[in-house]
């Protein structure tokens, strides 16, 4: 129930409803999808904005867009708030390099510490890939959102966690502050950052790790093969429960699931 495929000769899709009913009889909905698999595509995703400064978004809810729900790019300061994304979607798109099913993912928004951008008291739900991603934004804040079932729709292939901050080749990602989030029921990562000098503290995380192994509730990776100089990170006062690690499919039967 809940599953479905598309002949694409017959152009036709078939869909197995909840309870076996007949599907003619409900309102089924399907956000459609460019085959264009690289690079932003307006239309996609539910907010979508680039190369512009000083944006406030807030108070929106945006429902089952086809890439992200929420996607900024190079953007000058910002400021995110309660917004409710719900299915992100990615799952059942042509997308070989895993890149789509964020829920808000923001990358390039570097600010300062006087004026620092942030995305603040949001809802996201069900998320293919990251609920929120962040990339190469200097100075970013995440603060008091709520990320539920992150990474749990399908495999999390190339996400990062439920909230994540990464390094970007443009952009460098320091300072940022991950500060009292709730995250709950995530396939991979609670909280992934691969930055320098950044502040996660008050955070919470239950059920991590429920797809897959060798995986944590906070998580960070500075380089074995390769330093890259990740330095200055603080973890301070953080809550991590029920870390979960999945050994299905795996001939390894030790769960690795770490909180920290």
């Amino acid at each position: 129930p809940g599953e479905w495929f598309f002949d694409a000769v017959a152009q036709r899709l078939y869909l197995w409803a909840p309870g076996g009913v007949n599907p003619n009889g409900h309102l089924v909905e399907v956000s459609p999808l460019s085959t264009i698999t690289t690079g932003p595509v307006p239309g996609q995703d539910g907010v979508f904005g680039r190369n512009q400064h000083d944006i406030v978004v807030s108070d929106l809810a945006v429902r089952q867009a086809a890439r992200h729900g929420v996607y900024l790019l190079n953007m000058g300061y910002l400021r995110l708030s309660r917004l409710d994304i719900h299915y992100a979607g990615g799952g059942g798109a042509p997308d070989p390099i895993g890149a789509f099913g964020r829920g808000l993912h923001i990358e390039g928004a570097p600010s300062t510490g006087a004026a620092p951008s942030a995305i603040v008291e949001c809802v996201v739900r069900d998320s293919v890939r990251q609920g929120i991603s962040v990339k190469g934004s200097a100075f970013l804040q995440i603060l008091r959102n709520t990320v539920l079932g992150a990474n749990v729709v399908g495999m999390p292939r190339r996400s990062t966690g439920a909230i994540a901050g990464d390094m970007s080749s443009v952009y460098p990602s320091d300072s940022m502050l991950i500060e009292g989030n709730w995250v709950d029921r995530t396939g991979l990562f609670g909280i992934s950052y691969q930055v320098s000098n950044a502040t996660i503290r008050h955070n919470i995380v239950n059920h991590a790790c429920l797809v897959v192994n060798d995986c944590g509730s906070f998580y960070t990776w500075s380089g074995i093969e390769t330093d890259i100089g990740l330095t200055g990170n603080v973890l301070e006062r953080n809550i991590s429960m029920n870390a979960f690690g999945n050994t299905d499919g795996s001939e390894r039967q030790t769960r690795g699931a770490n909180g920290f």
